[in-house]
């Protein structure tokens, strides 16, 4: 893991409640954030759903805790077992923040702390779950997380768009971009372009990573794979998929089928970061064609790698790519855009200059170093607010 400024360490007495519904998320997007903010000196307690820890959380965390009810789906039994469960943690820790992510976790987060009155309440919005949602299914999520909002004392979002987004169903709310953006940032130390292999091949690979999910796109990826392997005979190509299925989410069963049966396809399961950056440094070109995103860190770390990405012009996406770097984003819908990028792409790639100006601006923007600082300076500030200081 990166290592961290050494600042003046927080109140020991100071104990902070972390909540995602998911391990996944956990320790993804946890683990750098509570081995910050455990740095700095503060308690750090974890809460999550049924799953696999990554066992570095057992060294940074003052506790984990498994909620087997809490998970992602709404369930009136489940969630009010998760809020008795938590509250009884909560009222023995006596925590003195809250920060909660996800909105099955957030929402459950933000109604226990302000039911016992914590001081600080802080909702990272990590993108806008509703965002693709129709019909009454979207009016209640939507509802749940305009509730979570304004049960909360401070509401973070992971980037600019994703702040404007919100901004125009909740003009009244403040939202607070750390940084440019990001939840982690970028390793530097593993994601990079100087171990990169640019030898010139005959065989062009394409990649993704990240969840298998509908959600992510992941059998629009499919079908664009398949049409430029037959329609472009000239090309030899392969596509790598690096990502675990999202259960919640899953591709359909055909989808699944077409991978597996796909000999120019690769599937691997969710792996290391060291071990995924090996992975992305052989890569071409990484398509991403998820239709909602916060961010979108695998497209950061590709470009950390000098390898770009193609993707929607969608919230979140727009804020991952550089202004030099435009022409990579795709009006949203537009299959027949993406596909004649792709060849053209492959047939004149970036030269090797461009590829370290790609690097050189993930690294310059988005070191995970800067924007864990800026975090645990963020939360340090929201405990002189509250204290007046």
């Amino acid at each position: 893991m990166t290592n961290y400024h050494q600042e003046p360490k927080a109140d020991q007495n100071i104990g902070i409640f972390y909540l995602v519904s998911s391990p996944n998320s956990l320790n993804l997007f946890g683990l750098p954030q509570i081995k910050a903010l455990r740095v700095s000196g503060f308690k750090v307690h974890a809460i999550c759903g049924l799953g696999t820890i990554d066992p570095q959380l057992e060294i940074e965390c003052d506790s984990i805790s498994i909620i087997k009810y809490l998970n992602r789906g709404f369930s009136f039994t489940n969630d009010l077992l998760s809020i008795i469960l938590i509250t009884k943690l909560a009222l023995k820790v006596r925590p003195k923040m809250f920060i909660y992510s996800t909105p099955k976790a957030a929402l459950i987060g933000s109604v226990v702390s302000r039911l016992l009155n914590i001081d600080i309440r802080i909702y990272q919005i990590w993108g806008c779950r509703w965002q693709n949602l129709k019909g009454i299914k979207r009016l209640l999520v939507k509802n749940a997380d305009k509730l979570t909002i304004k049960l909360s004392t401070h509401v973070t979002a992971v980037s600019k768009s994703v702040a404007q987004f919100y901004n125009q169903s909740l003009p009244a709310t403040q939202f607070t971009v750390l940084g440019r953006g990001s939840t982690i940032g970028i390793n530097n130390q593993v994601f990079n372009i100087s171990s990169r292999r640019d030898k010139k091949t005959l065989v062009k690979k394409l990649g993704y990573a990240g969840r298998v999910s509908e959600d992510k796109g992941i059998s629009d990826l499919i079908s664009l794979f398949e049409s430029i392997s037959i329609k472009s005979g000239s090309l030899r190509l392969k596509l790598e998929i690096i990502g675990s299925i999202d259960i919640e989410d899953a591709p359909s069963n055909d989808t699944i089928q077409r991978i597996k049966n796909n000999p120019k396809i690769k599937w691997r399961q969710a792996m290391p970061q060291a071990e995924l950056a090996n992975q992305i440094k052989n890569w071409d070109l990484q398509i991403f064609l998820s239709k909602r995103e916060g961010l979108g860190n695998a497209i950061l770390e590709a470009g950390a790698c000098g390898v770009p990405t193609l993707c929607w012009d969608i919230v979140g996406t727009r804020d991952a790519v550089p202004n030099f770097a435009k022409n990579f984003l795709i009006p949203y819908g537009r299959k027949d855009k993406m596909y004649e990028l792709v060849v053209r792409y492959l047939k004149t790639p970036l030269k090797s200059t461009e590829k370290k100006r790609l690097a050189d601006w993930y690294k310059k923007n988005f070191s995970q170093r800067e924007v864990l600082d800026v975090f645990v300076i963020f939360i340090k500030s929201t405990l002189r607010y509250t204290h007046g200081q």
